[in-house]
């Protein structure tokens, strides 16, 4: 388990953050809220506003950010998921207290 899982909500399971991710959802035309809907069937979505979802889709960008930059590297993909990340990174940042 990664340490954004570990602080994740019990019933989230960060690796359906990657859904959501620009080169997940737009260029495998899934469809988000039908994964979202059937993953309710088996466990609690996070609501939008909960922060765990946040960090399990820093995890997700994370991890993408890594392959596109490193381990396959992208020339659009990995400047594109490094900013989404550290976009997403500046949101978690954010909330603390």
């Amino acid at each position: 388990m990664c340490a954004c899982a570990a602080v994740a909500a019990p019933s989230y399971d960060p690796e359906s953050g990657t859904v959501a991710h620009p080169g997940g959802a737009n260029e495998n035309e899934l469809d988000v809220e039908a994964v979202r809907r059937g993953y309710a069937t088996t466990a609690t979505v996070p609501s939008e506003s909960d922060p765990c979802l946040l960090v399990g889709r820093l995890d997700a960008a994370l991890m993408l950010a890594l392959v596109f930059l490193s381990e396959a590297p992208d020339p659009t993909r990995g400047p594109a998921a490094a900013d989404h990340a550290r976009d997403l990174a500046l949101g978690v940042a954010a909330r603390q207290p």
